[in-house]
């Protein structure tokens, strides 16, 4: 008589799957169980410089009368290896000849993202500022208040220190102080319902004692 013995124990076939092959460093997983964690809504301020510089681009470059030069500083990188112009006065005299790369569109496409990004109640103001914006030489935008309207911000992005050519025309000298007086008078009187974030984008006369480059 013969005997069978079989053998019960569970086995494990080793295969590797194509798709995950590859993969490396740290996985972390979020279970359809896990409690998100929400972040608090903020009350946004942010200082914009709108200022003759903010018209060129990272460079210090600038077109005057359809001519290109380095506007803003003889020791700025120079990779184009353009002449130094140093009658330029800023946009709208000497405003980079690509909108895109100038300093005034870059930063108002990252505000425009920031805004994209508010969370849930989160409101936000701008504070505009240049040499005669505004009875102070700075002004908010929106001019009613803070707001989480994200049409409404967009419009006031866009809007802040319009010249009349684009919304990414600027002018005039530096009045940051201005600035930050006005932006104090309305953290005064942001409601309380949200902590305060404050952001500050400037490339006007402190860069040139920095380090020859915009400041932010």
């Amino acid at each position: 008589m013969h005997s069978t013995t079989i053998d019960l124990s569970p086995t494990v076939d080793v295969c590797t799957s194509p798709e995950v092959a590859g993969l490396q460093g740290d996985v972390f997983v979020r279970p359809q169980w896990a409690e998100i964690e929400s972040r608090q809504p903020m009350a946004y301020h942010v200082v914009l410089d709108m200022t003759g510089s903010m018209g060129w681009d990272f460079d210090g470059y600038g077109t005057v009368r359809g001519e290109d030069y380095q506007c803003e500083s003889p020791d700025n990188p120079n990779p184009r290896n353009l002449p130094y112009n140093d009658q330029c006065q800023g946009d709208p005299d000497s405003g980079w000849k690509v909108v895109e790369e100038r300093r005034s569109y870059v930063v108002k496409q990252a505000l425009l993202g920031l805004v994209d990004d508010m969370q849930e109640n989160a409101i936000m103001r701008f504070v505009a500022y240049a040499s005669s914006i505004g009875a102070n030489n700075a002004r908010p935008y929106p001019t009613d208040g803070m707001t989480g309207d994200r049409a409404t911000l967009e419009q006031a992005i866009r809007d802040a220190a319009d010249w009349g050519q684009s919304a990414y025309t600027t002018g005039d000298g530096n009045s940051g102080a201005q600035a930050m007086q006005l932006t104090g008078q309305l953290l005064e009187q942001a409601p309380d319902r949200a902590p305060d974030g404050s952001v500050y984008k400037e490339c006007g006369d402190l860069h040139y004692r920095w380090s020859g480059q915009c400041v932010s």
